[in-house]
């Protein structure tokens, strides 16, 4: 009989509330103030009023969240839109507005559309003003727009040469200073880049901006005057500022300008270098946050530092000029009068300026970049990194949220003084307090599956395994191990130092504190077995100092408080060979187990202290070892890769098996089973059966080394900790597992991979054939890439056509034969009794019910439209004309017109001559043509009736006869006198 095995699932992921890839976005939702943070795959949304995460969601099948945009235009009615780009390269669009429901989920939630045309990591996303475009940038230096109605594809804009680190959407209009443009061309420009939003600017690692006319796919300018990687940039009203790798900010006048080149030719440039701006941090830039009202820029440095740049009114801007003005008239006066006798030159100097002039500098913008901001605040944000910064209006001032590499949330808030114009910042809270700020080191979880505590280098954190929150922090750094103590009231930690603390959970209390050993804590463990000690609990505990210590912890009272606490007290000490890396009890608490250094496990007697056995096989130190539940098998993982099974009768190697692709880092039993888990630092946790020495799954969402396991009594839930922050609890399930079928998913899956792999490989940019100069290289082509999905989409497609087909041919050579002998009885009755009536075939159960029709429409609206036309590519000639038999009924009948049409001209652009070379597609592509010319003649009528409808809700708006908020604008127009509505 096949075994079966329960499946495992991952059930949640904790610790995770902001991560050093993706920045964090700020927007409003019922009156409150939000902020999207993602760490890993996680997304949380933050409410700051209440510093709690109040939703989150995650997608574990597209690596970890890089980069993510929102569209909040509320007077859209499309509804705000939430963009997030991922480590694989996919692209996914949620509808913010139902994530924020209650019933949308946690674990894989449902999106609007999914986009895959990146090799990589996406590092940018931007949508436009309208939210029916979204750019994407990628590692692999592409930029690829999509259109979010139609959910596909446009094109991929080619030019870059290392990551493009930012997008925006752009609008752009004549400077008035460019006097080469006459006024009605200008007029002409000006309106249409307000109708327009066509350009699109980004920024490169390769030191580069480039902006791009999205109308004809192609780099309208491209600015390479600096040397550094630039990472961030910010548009602000027409100036362009960008930051890179050094103190300074860049700024560039945006506006269009005929230009004339070295050759006499006329072109337009974009944006124009005017000047520097310097900060107070050395350190890089890595975002240019703009406040709501565009008062000031808030300048987010590597390494903590925020700048607060005061944007500069046309008034102070004056102010600063009339005062360097009068400096300077100053200057020159006093130089004048010192040729003249010391008695007039102690005279009081007046002097006098053009205020006229300086006014016509600041309304033409002549002057320099240093007066359009003044360097008001800088605040440090100590011990980290910065990742992100978002700023907005709270209350009478603003509010800074920083989010940093740390995994936390920092709130400060910003006043500006309304009569002096200072500024001034003051912390108010963080919101990862309940979150490890690093990688986690080891994890244990209480007997009674209740809670589970877990450590890192800066704190230890005390879980309910329930509610999955954290219950109690405790500040204590540097904790390599832990175990908690029966009844699960008190934790006993191991420290770097050699140290072990006793800390009592309720109360946060440390009650004792021993200098047990003068390295590292590597190993703690506790036994309750009264037949081999006196007391109730021993401890034991290993360290790098080459020795292993017993412990009571018994209750003694305390002379100052006269109560009762435990306190440790040291039983024995063993002196070891080498430095010990892990020690255990075994469950029946006869021997105690310890892995040293030299590779070896050794076994010794609890009471006697002597030798029990040693295990010799492994290559590299064990760094875990566990002992199933009935003493009798003890696994060890070791460095070298390999998990080796042991009997502890005899000591002997019953198998060892080649598990991971690096260094095992643990291994965990699950109670009253031979089953066991192992993690490691290929970021892997694989579960295998200790008996027929099966892998019987693999868990690979981790993006970090899996330092630590723990498996509950009962064995229905597994919790792991990993070097990427997270903590990942992993749920038993009824759903049962055979080992044949995960290999096959399993090899599927590695086979997809790899096709998906092959067909990412990009190709060099190819060059323009029509180029005078055969150089010029193409700067966008078509956004396809053949993917494993498109594949079987096609496949599908394909099947279910020539299921159709045939069912159509049987029906059709029914039919002819049902006339036969319908012919042949009339012509001789008596023949009716010998000839067999023909049998009428019926549909295969795959139809589901459906025509054949129906059935291939099913199949076609099964495929996403971003993988339209790569599913389609799949399809050859021969199915192609048997497909058009079915897209004539669909035109002829009205059904699913704009689908079919968007096939039918993919088909008619790739086999243009095969078409028209066949003869049996005449009279069908007569029949669709027709048909076709009709539906679009009704959609121009549709459409211009719509037409009216708008230009009449705009007279009317314009005469203050009807307001943007009016419910429905229909019953408005209704309401309105028809010899008005004729008049228009």
């Amino acid at each position: 009989m096949v075994k079966a095995y329960l499946r495992y699932v991952q059930d949640d992921v904790l610790n995770c509330l902001v991560g050093k890839h993706a920045p964090i976005i700020h927007t409003t939702y019922k009156d409150s103030n939000l902020i999207i943070a993602a760490c890993n795959e996680v997304i949380n949304i933050i409410d700051v009023n209440t510093a709690q995460v109040i939703k989150k969601f995650y997608d574990d099948q597209f690596g970890y969240v890089t980069s993510m945009s929102l569209y909040d235009n509320f007077t859209n009615l499309r509804g705000r839109l939430l963009a997030v780009g991922f480590s694989t390269g996919h692209v996914l669009v949620y509808d913010f507005d139902h994530l924020m429901q209650e019933n949308s989920g946690t674990q894989n939630v449902e999106f609007l559309h999914k986009f895959n045309l990146h090799k990589n990591s996406v590092a940018s996303l931007a949508f436009d003003k309208t939210g029916s475009m979204l750019a994407s940038g990628g590692f692999d230096t592409y930029i690829i727009i999509y259109d979010i109605v139609d959910g596909a594809s446009l094109y991929k804009l080619l030019g870059h040469k290392d990551i493009v680190t930012q997008l925006q959407f752009n609008s752009f209009s004549y400077l008035k200073s460019d006097k080469s443009i006459d006024q009605e061309e200008r007029i002409i420009q000006s309106k249409k880049s307000r109708r327009h939003t066509d350009m699109l600017i980004s920024s490169s690692k390769d030191a580069s901006i480039k902006v791009w006319d999205l109308e004809s796919q192609f780099c309208a300018q491209s600015i390479m005057d600096t040397n550094l990687k630039i990472n961030c940039f910010s548009i602000i009203a027409n100036l362009l500022i960008t930051g890179s790798e050094d103190e300074n900010l860049r700024v560039y006048k945006c506006g269009i300008k005929q230009e004339v080149d070295q050759n006499g030719h006329s072109y337009l440039s974009y944006a124009e270098f005017i000047g520097q701006i310097a900060k107070n941090s050395g350190e890089k830039t890595v975002e240019i946050s703009l406040s709501p009202d565009n008062k000031f820029i808030l300048v987010t440095s590597a390494h903590g530092q925020l700048d607060v740049l005061k944007m500069n009114t046309e008034k102070d801007i004056y102010k600063k000029l009339l005062r360097a003005e009068k400096r300077m008239a100053r200057k020159r006066t006093h130089s004048e009068m010192e040729e003249k006798d010391a008695e007039e030159s102690k005279a009081v100097i007046k002097v006098k300026v053009d205020k006229e002039k300086i006014k016509e500098r600041v309304v033409d913008g002549d002057f320099e970049v240093k007066y359009l901001f003044s360097n008001s605040h800088s605040l440090e944000i100590p011990t980290c990194k910065v990742r992100s910064t978002q700023v907005f209006p709270h209350k009478k001032s603003y509010m800074i949220i920083s989010s940093l590499h740390s995994n936390d949330l920092l709130a400060y808030s910003l006043n500006i003084d309304a009569e002096t114009g200072t500024v001034s910042s003051k912390k108010l809270f963080n919101i990862g307090q309940n979150c490890h700020r690093g990688p986690l080191r080891c994890v244990t979880m209480s007997d009674n599956d209740s809670v589970f505590a877990t450590s890192s280098m800066d704190s230890v954190k005390v879980w309910n395994v329930e509610d999955k929150v954290c219950t109690k922090s405790i500040d204590c750094p540097n904790v390599v191990s832990m175990v908690l103590l029966p009844p699960n009231k008190h934790l006993l930690l191991g420290t770097k130092t050699g140290d072990l603390l006793l800390y009592t959970i309720a109360s946060n209390e440390c009650i004792q504190t021993i200098s047990a050993h003068k390295a590292e804590i590597w190993g703690l463990d506790v036994t309750m077995n009264p037949a081999i000690m006196d007391s109730d609990i021993l401890i034991v505990s290993a360290s790098a100092d080459k020795t292993i210590k017993l412990w009571n912890l018994d209750i003694v009272e305390d002379e100052e408080t006269k109560s009762n606490q435990l306190q440790l007290s040291m039983v024995e000490e063993i002196e070891s060979t080498d430095e010990v890396m892990g020690v255990k009890f075994s469950p029946d608490g006869k021997f105690i187990c310890f892995s040293l250094l030299d590779s070896t496990i050794k076994i010794i007697y609890v009471d006697s202290k002597k030798l029990y056995l040693s295990l010799y096989g492994h290559n590299l130190p064990v760094l875990s070892f566990d002992i199933s539940s009935d003493s009798n098998l003890l696994v060890s993982a070791s460095a070298d890769k390999n998990i080796r099974l042991w009997g502890m009768d005899f000591g002997d190697c019953h198998k060892s098996i080649f598990c991971h692709d690096d260094s095992i880092t643990t291994v965990k039993f699950v109670r009253d089973t031979h089953y066991f888990f192992t993690g490691s630092k290929d970021n892997t946790v694989k579960y295998y059966d200790g008996d027929t020495y099966d892998e019987i799954q693999i868990f690979e969402q981790n993006f970090g080394y899996v330092w630590g396991l723990e498996v509950s009594y009962i064995g229905d839930q597994v919790i792991s900790i990993s070097a990427d922050s997270s903590i990942r609890v992993y749920r038993q399930t009824k759903q049962q597992l055979f080992l044949d079928e995960e290999r096959e998913k399993r090899l599927e899956r590695l086979m997809l991979e790899e096709g998906d792999i092959q067909m990412m490989t990009l190709k060099p940019p190819a060059l323009d054939q029509f180029a005078k100069d055969k150089v010029m290289k193409i700067e966008s082509e078509q956004a396809l890439k053949g993917s494993i999905e498109s594949i079987k989409y096609g496949e599908d497609l394909m099947e279910a056509i020539n299921q159709s087909e045939n069912f159509r041919q049987s029906c059709i050579a029914y039919k002819s034969e049902l006339d036969r002998y319908h012919e042949t009885i009339k012509k001789n009755k008596s023949l009716a009794k010998s000839i067999e009536k023909p049998i009428k075939p019926k549909p295969d159960y795959i139809f589901e019910g459906k025509n054949i029709f129906e059935h291939v429409l099913t199949h076609v609206k099964k495929i996403r439209r971003s993988e339209l036309e790569n599913s389609l590519k799949f399809l050859n000639f021969t199915i192609i004309k048997k497909m058009m038999y079915y897209i004539e009924y669909y035109i002829r009948n009205g059904v699913e017109v704009e689908l079919i049409t968007k096939v039918l001209i993919f088909f008619i652009l790739g086999y243009k001559a095969q078409i028209y070379g066949c003869e049996e597609l005449k009279l069908l592509m007569t029949s669709i043509y027709y048909h076709l010319s009709r539906n679009l003649k009704m959609f121009k009528e549709r459409i211009g009736i719509n037409q009216s409808a708008v230009k009449n809700a705009i007279h009317l708006i314009n005469k203050g006869m009807l307001s943007f908020d009016e419910t429905d604008i229909n019953d408005t127009l209704d309401r309105q006198p028809l010899a008005e509505s004729a008049a228009l």
